[in-house]
């Protein structure tokens, strides 16, 4: 599919359209410099890929958002927040979207410490209701929720999924440039 060998040549860094071309070309893909142009500039359309303007080319990257799922949306913006609230703070976003409790593997995948302040282990009569009601955790699995009561974490948590929704949107220009002081 044309879609992956794209993403396969910009892996390891921006390209030019001739570039692009020659590549596709060493792959035995022979498509118009015209057609190819168009589908890059869909795909960046779409949010996949970025176009940097550099007269007189125009270079193609993959956008930091390919293939990011919710994981590692969060882990990425976690790295801001302070190391004292950080696995809180990932594991009350993540309760929220998810509205459940999470298994080790999505904490790890969001680079969560289990054993972190203000994370407490489901009891095992929660943990059942879940498994009935569907959720596929393996056995020996535990579940983890958020135990705190921190004003703090609810602050950090409203930075974070800020920043995830203007990245995804495209707003991150704008915020910087009209960054709010106060709040009323």
């Amino acid at each position: 599919m044309l879609y992956d060998r794209i993403k396969e040549i910009l892996k390891d860094g921006e390209k030019s359209i001739s570039s692009i071309s020659r590549e596709l070309e060493k792959k035995g893909e022979k498509i118009h410099r015209l057609t190819l142009t168009g589908y890059l500039k869909a795909l960046r359309d779409l949010g996949i890929l970025e176009e940097r303007d550099v007269p007189p080319v125009k270079l193609f990257s993959l956008s930091s958002l390919v293939d990011s799922d919710i994981y590692s949306l969060v882990r990425r913006e976690l790295e801001r927040v302070d190391e004292e609230r950080r696995d809180a703070t990932g594991v009350f976003i993540l309760m929220k979207i998810l509205n459940r409790a999470l298994t080790e593997r999505e904490l790890e995948k969001a680079g969560i410490n289990p054993r972190g302040k203000g994370i407490s282990i489901l009891p095992e009569e929660e943990r059942k209701e879940y498994i009935k009601s569907g959720l596929k955790i393996a056995e020996n699995e535990r579940l983890y929720r958020f135990s705190g009561d921190d004003s703090e974490v609810l602050q950090d948590s409203l930075a974070v999924l800020s920043s995830i929704v203007r990245d995804l949107t495209g707003m991150k220009g704008v915020y910087q440039k009209f960054r709010q002081k106060k709040l009323f």
